[in-house]
């Protein structure tokens, strides 16, 4: 069960096997995703900008929710329904499913 001391996200990636951080990313983004971010049951879900539904949250969720943040917010003036998580892949005439 989470520790209430620790934010959501420090919680989330402190797991030994996480080899990835937020280094890429402003406090002012990772403080969004906190709000995000609700217990149930606990574990962590997070809510997905472009789908307006909650996911358990795994490390590299959070990362995707930051991409998609930052481009809903900085200077790309895109949309979410712009925005799309995951798209098949053309490559050498086959089409890998990535959605």
């Amino acid at each position: 069960m989470p520790q209430n001391n620790l934010s959501k996200i420090r919680q989330i990636f402190s797991a030994s096997d996480v080899k990835h951080g937020l280094s890429l990313f402003t406090d002012r983004e990772i403080r969004f995703m906190e709000g995000l971010i609700r217990e149930r049951d606990g574990k962590f879900h997070i809510k997905c900008q472009i789908k307006d539904k909650y996911k358990v949250t795994k490390p590299e969720e959070i990362v995707r929710q930051l991409w998609v943040y930052r481009l809903l917010n900085e200077s790309f003036g895109l949309f979410n329904f712009q925005v799309s998580k995951k798209e098949d892949i053309y490559l050498n005439k086959e089409i890998r499913n990535h959605g």
